[in-house]
């Protein structure tokens, strides 16, 4: 049973800092568009390898998780209580260290995708979250795009910059 949806087009705020990658994200292959059948139209065709990564401070989680009872982590992605926009199965993704076996979740590896804009050094940037559940990562959001984040927007290693996300998506009630 799908649980219905109470606020469509909701938006929490994370803030943080971006950071360099472990690089592990850049050997996954996350299928485009035309390879997911529920894809949405602004998904894009073929992403870039690897991930931007957004450390969030200890106190730049939304106050929305608090008042709802969530601990302040990003793992509460994982049970898409914050709907997401859509998700990938595990098996669709090549180079997935992360399984149902490895991660003890029926649904492990499998991704959720949000849509987000990222604010650092003065730019807005369209992308994606794409939250992978079982994900070792607990503080940090892993951004997606079409293009390399860091070279299109000018964001060159070595960091941090202070960064805000914010993630769209639906509280499932």
């Amino acid at each position: 049973m799908t649980p219905e949806l109470s606020t469509p087009h909701s938006t929490l705020i994370f803030k943080g800092q971006v950071i360099k990658a472990r690089g592990g994200h850049a050997k996954l292959f996350v299928p485009g568009r035309q390879e997911i059948a529920d894809a949405p139209p602004d998904w894009p065709l073929r992403l870039f390898p690897g991930s931007l990564n957004v450390l969030i401070s200890p106190n730049g989680y939304p106050k929305e998780l608090i008042s709802k009872g969530i601990a302040p982590t990003v793992r509460f992605l994982d049970s898409a209580r914050f709907r997401p926009a859509f998700s990938i199965e595990q098996s669709l993704m090549q180079n997935n260290m992360l399984n149902p076996k490895n991660t003890r979740m029926t649904k492990g590896g499998t991704a959720h995708v949000w849509r987000c804009d990222l604010y650092t050094r003065e730019q807005q940037i369209h992308c994606w979250i794409l939250r992978r559940i079982g994900s070792g990562l607990a503080c940090e959001l892993e951004i997606v795009s079409s293009e390399g984040i860091r070279l299109a927007y000018n964001l060159p290693e070595p960091g941090p910059w202070p960064a805000a996300v914010h993630l769209f998506g639906e509280w499932a009630t």
